[in-house]
């Protein structure tokens, strides 16, 4: 009887990826388009703040999103996610991409990209918050003087 609590839980686990996997592309659509809203800030404000620190956290952010939209998280998600939800073995993710002759440099396995994007994710939380914080508190200062 113990011995069917684990393969239970492991069938509860593969349903749930369902929900995850239509949340997760959700949130990268979202991401998608706050990417867009980022890049016209930039453009139209480059000139006037370019000097100012937070402006300089923006750019890295901007950069660092750039990095993560190129590393074509859609395209990892519909590799993963069967994995996940138990409709291909685990070792389909660890092995590389053949892509042929057009895309030479792109023979890398979805598991050292998930590696790469995780450490990207991991670097980007500093200038975030710093280009998040500075501007609110240039605004909380000019309120408070009043």
């Amino acid at each position: 009887m113990a011995a069917t609590k684990p393969g239970a839980a492991a069938m509860a686990q593969c349903q749930e990826g369902s929900a995850e996997e239509h949340r997760l592309r959700a949130a990268l659509r979202h991401l998608q388009a706050e990417a867009g809203v980022l890049e016209r800030l930039v453009y139209k404000h480059r000139n006037q703040h370019r000097g100012a620190a937070y402006f300089q956290y923006l750019l890295k952010v901007r950069r660092d999103l750039k990095l993560l939209l190129g590393a074509n998280l859609m395209e990892v998600i519909n590799a993963v996610f069967p994995v996940i939800t138990c409709r291909k073995p685990a070792n389909t993710i660890l092995a590389t991409n053949r892509q042929g002759k057009r895309k030479p440099g792109a023979n890398h396995s979805h598991y050292k990209r998930l590696l790469g994007v995780a450490r990207l994710l991991s670097q980007m939380a500093e200038p975030v918050m710093k280009g998040a914080v500075y501007p609110f508190f240039i605004l909380f200062c000019y309120f408070l003087s009043k």
